[in-house]
């Protein structure tokens, strides 16, 4: 148990201190301080809060073997896991247009990928996940009412069952 415990806070620890250094470098050095890395500072935070809001109770849960607070804080831990993690692929996505239209149109990037573009485009992807995940979690959209009752009938685990959906 201890050296599982060590693993996972290492691995919590060297996600949050290599974003960080991410953020820091290009905070600190003018010449990373280009559009392209406003995409990649914003996946460092988002990579970050990953490993402090969802992996942290991943490593109560692993180490503990059990859930140790209460079900809306498993709701709340479910949220941020979708969210979080649909916000970094999002992240990802617009790194690749960006580096598309760097490439393939060089001459049309600067005039067609702007600060206003890009900050609508982080706003989406900041925004959008939001929807996904916060809103059907807790509002228990995302189960049956059989996996519910099981809920509340188990405080101590919190399983992530998604309803399926059968178009037969």
């Amino acid at each position: 148990m201890t050296l599982r415990a060590s693993i996972m806070i290492f691995i919590i620890l060297a996600s949050i201190g290599g974003n960080l250094l991410v953020i820091v470098s290009v905070m600190r050095h003018r010449k990373l301080r280009i559009i392209t890395n406003y995409f990649v500072v914003s996946l460092a935070f988002a990579d970050m809060l990953v490993a402090i809001l969802a992996m942290t109770f991943n490593a109560s849960v692993q180490v503990t073997g059990k859930w140790n607070f209460s079900l809306f804080m498993c709701d709340v831990w479910n949220s941020f896991d979708v969210y979080f993690s649909t916000a970094s692929i999002l992240h990802l996505c617009c790194i690749s247009v960006d580096r598309y239209y760097a490439i393939v149109k060089p001459l049309e990037y600067p005039i067609n990928i702007t600060k206003r573009v890009v900050a609508f485009m982080l706003l989406n992807v900041w925004i959008s996940p939001a929807v996904i995940s916060f809103v059907p979690i807790m509002c228990g959209w995302y189960t049956t009412k059989e996996h519910w009752e099981y809920r509340f009938q188990h405080p101590s685990e919190c399983d992530f069952k998604v309803r399926t959906f059968s178009y037969f």
